[in-house]
């Protein structure tokens, strides 16, 4: 920004499922819990190395579901008086929570072409011993995966405009229903990988590329823990997913995959609706990106 003043402050509404919508009337989120708070603070401190006071500004983003602000300082930022006799500052500021994305980012230690062939052979070998011995068992898998896959998008499609508790409530009864199915499939999905770990489980040597069930840094489908909500918690793995951190189909071959690649689909969507800012729309979807599939 260009003459920004010594302090600013704004809000972005968010919708029930914490994505931002800049276009909605901010009369409709005045409550916290419905916006994302973004404020810039500037200020001149005394350099002891230049000896002169030198501008100092911060970026604090306080999200919908937070108490605590993130804050990022600013760079490149200059200092002068505007025609007004004001003192302005140029600034350039990072949104503190997308420097962590990019601090955290996936760099693959494997040689990826490498990497990929034997994943590829042991996805093979899975598939092999599937349809050699156990593609009935396989197929009940499958479908019950795909009954509670409905199930949950059921509940969602009518609880989600008003009562996401509601729809939580009633998935997880389901859920607790399913543990049988569950703990089955999840015994199921375990002797399947131990048939592609003898093809791949060199690659865990370097750092932890590749994929053993849910841990690894290169697993197709299965989702850890931390990435998961009410609606994928209990869910069972058909295959494998690999981490996702570029916007073209070329980093599917360094380790990236389909969750940044559908952030790449909306946020050219955004770009099209020429907001100004797409930087700061994050995909924060339940279940995955189908909502980014949507638009």
């Amino acid at each position: 920004m260009e003459g920004a003043p010594e302090f600013q402050e704004w809000w972005v509404c968010v919708n029930n499922r914490g994505v931002e919508v800049p276009r909605w009337d901010i009369d409709k989120c005045t409550v916290p819990k419905k916006r994302n708070m973004y404020n810039v603070n500037c200020t001149m401190s005394w350099n002891e190395t230049a000896l002169e006071f030198m501008p100092n500004c911060t970026l604090s983003v306080l999200k919908h579901k937070t108490e605590v602000p993130l804050i990022s300082n600013c760079t490149n930022v200059t200092s002068y008086l505007n025609e007004f006799n004001e003192q302005v500052y140029d600034l350039r500021c990072i949104d503190p929570y997308y420097a962590i994305l990019i601090e955290d980012r996936y760099e693959p230690n494997a040689p990826p072409a490498l990497r990929i062939v034997f994943q590829i052979v042991g996805a093979f070998f899975e598939l092999h011993i599937v349809t050699m011995a156990i593609a009935p068992w396989y197929v009940l898998l499958l479908v019950y995966m795909l009954m509670d896959f409905i199930i949950d998008w059921i509940w969602y499609a009518i609880f989600f405009a008003y009562c996401l508790p509601c729809a939580w409530t009633f998935i997880w009864i389901f859920n607790v229903v399913f543990i049988p199915f569950a703990t089955w499939g999840m015994i199921f999905r375990g002797q399947l990988e131990l048939i592609g770990f003898l093809f791949d489980w060199w690659l865990l040597i370097f750092r932890g590329d590749g994929c053993i069930m849910r841990w690894g840094n290169n697993c197709w489908m299965a989702r850890r823990i931390p990435q998961r909500d009410h609606m994928t918690w209990t869910d069972v793995t058909a295959l494998n997913k690999a981490g996702a951190h570029s916007a073209n189909f070329a980093a599917w071959f360094s380790g990236d995959g389909t969750n940044q690649m559908l952030d790449w689909i909306e946020a050219k969507y955004l770009a099209a609706k020429n907001l100004t800012d797409v930087n700061n729309i994050q995909g924060e979807f339940l279940s995955g990106d189908i909502f980014a599939v949507g638009r």
